[in-house]
């Protein structure tokens, strides 16, 4: 992941749903990781308007038995140049990467313009 920018912070509305929505495909371990979204903190890690954020979870928050450093990805619906995904280390939630394929970047999109791909 790359490097914060700011200080954490309790996420936005439409960080947090961009996180729900990604975590919510059925996957092994996608319950531990959805347990792990109340409490968390995000940070920008990308000054390019993108909105792609790190993730920390509570010590205590359950660890997914997910072993993968990406769990899903979704792209814009309807074709939509823009992919969104969400990654994990150690079996907890760790960041996002979103991606504007084409135009200015908008930050944090949100779910209604995603699909799974």
């Amino acid at each position: 992941m790359a490097q914060d920018l700011e200080a954490p912070w309790a996420p936005t509305e439409r960080e947090a749903a961009l996180v729900e929505f990604l975590a919510s495909e059925d996957l092994p371990g996608a319950t531990e990781l959805r347990a792990q979204v109340p409490g968390m903190m995000v940070a920008r890690n990308c000054d390019c308007g993108c909105g792609s954020f790190s993730i920390y979870v509570r010590d205590d928050a359950p660890t997914s038995e997910w072993s993968h450093p990406t769990t899903s990805g979704a792209v814009g619906r309807d074709g939509a140049p823009l992919s969104a995904f969400l990654f994990t280390q150690g079996g907890r939630l760790a960041g996002t990467e979103i991606t504007y394929h084409a135009g200015a970047a908008r930050g944090v999109p949100v779910v209604d313009e995603l699909q799974f791909s």
